[in-house]
């Protein structure tokens, strides 16, 4: 009898029940059959975990995406703490409920209390931790704002991994809510690329000596109908080995929200791992499900990160570059927007106050940086190595 790869599915929920319910309908109403799903919540006020149990007792899902059936029966599920999931949870509770789990479903549902607002590393962390105890083949990192857009979105992407061995990782073709595409992987930051974002001349020249350039972010065009190689897919939807895993390490929760999977998909590369945008799995990705927040504070975590990102992987030199670009920059933006703000009637000046708002925080920055000790706030993922915690 021919068996599938077991995938453990980490669903990341803070104050976003609504959208973690949608994503757990389509994931049971998928056709592979041999997953787990692990719930972590990261001490959400909403009343998600009371949520989630009642939709699990009830059997009742929200309307599922088209094409996708609505499960009726009660799902078992436990609750762990995080020390006792880090562990590996209690598997012969676990086990007593197979009898209980309703046609077609391979697992009970685990739900893991973090104790506290974790980040997007590090609360999925504490899901890696519990998979890597539990000898699962893969694991699948899912934002909970997004849902399969059709029933066989995990099984493309595990039957990719299945024939291609030197895939560490790979991320599906994400739309958002009304079809649009949306951006699916990237290449990774360079110093380069930074500057030309910061001061785009290269907008003023003629388009065709550019036309090799490689984007930070890509929205792929809906010709790109195989699988490919690329820096990193986006870690809305992002399947990995397990064996590269246990080579590369957990993510580092030094990135609380975003470039996590940048950085992750970096170190995989760097120990010989290869990530791949697979185009026939597809997903819907709304955006922002458990950020808990938009514009002005989104945009300032995003940046932070990529600080973090620089300093991290960028020579001294390049980082101390950046960082000047940075601070040029910033002092344009704040002078621009803050006239802008004095020009424009009352209902614009909201937004040209929270721009102006924005550079002023790329220059706390960047300042910083520039003043900090050489080689402070850099290091490489040498902790991250099994057997060692991120810092």
């Amino acid at each position: 009898m021919q068996t599938t790869p077991r995938v453990i599915i980490l669903v990341l929920n803070w104050n976003g029940w609504h959208d973690t319910l949608d994503c757990l309908a389509s994931l049971y109403a998928g056709s592979y059959r041999d997953f787990q799903v692990v719930l972590i919540d990261n001490a959400s006020e909403d009343a998600s975990l009371q949520r989630i149990r009642e939709w699990a007792e009830r059997g009742a899902a929200p309307a599922p995406p088209p094409g996708h059936a609505a499960a009726s029966a009660p799902l078992p599920y436990l609750e762990y703490d995080r020390t006792t999931a880090e562990a590996g949870g209690i598997p012969e509770r676990e086990a007593r409920l197979a009898g209980e789990l309703p046609t077609g479903v391979s697992h009970p549902l685990v739900i893991i209390q973090s104790g506290g607002n974790l980040g997007f590393a590090g609360g999925n962390n504490v899901g890696l931790r519990y998979a890597g105890r539990r000898g699962a083949e893969y694991v699948l990192l899912l934002n909970n704002d997004a849902s399969m857009r059709s029933a066989e979105a995990l099984g493309h992407l595990v039957r990719f991994l299945e024939l291609t061995p030197r895939a560490g990782a790979c991320g599906a073709r994400l739309f958002y809510p009304d079809g649009a595409p949306q951006i699916c992987y990237g290449n990774f930051p360079a110093p380069g690329r930074a500057l030309a974002y910061l001061f785009p001349v290269y907008k003023l020249l003629p388009g065709v000596l550019f036309r090799t350039a490689r984007r930070s972010n890509v929205v792929p065009d809906a010709s790109c109908t195989e699988p490919l190689a690329v820096d990193y897919p986006s870690g809305a939807c992002l399947l990995v080995r397990s064996r590269a895993i246990a080579q590369v390490g957990l993510l580092d929760e030094r990135f609380f929200m975003y470039a996590e999977e940048t950085d992750w998909c970096l170190r995989l590369r760097r120990q010989g791992w290869d990530s791949y945008y697979v185009p026939q799995s597809e997903v819907v990705h709304k955006g922002g499900g458990s950020s808990g927040t938009s514009g002005e504070p989104l945009n300032r975590r995003f940046t932070e990160s990529l600080f973090k990102y620089y300093a991290k992987h960028f020579s001294p030199g390049a980082f101390r570059l950046v960082a000047a670009g940075y601070l040029v920059r910033s002092l344009y933006g704040i002078a621009h927007w803050s006239l802008r703000a004095r020009l424009v009637s009352s209902s614009e000046r909201g937004l040209m106050r929270a721009r102006a708002r924005y550079w002023r925080a790329c220059l706390e920055l960047a300042a910083g940086a520039l003043l900090a000790p050489s080689g402070a706030g850099t290091g490489g993922s040498e902790a991250l190595l099994p057997g060692r915690e991120p810092s």
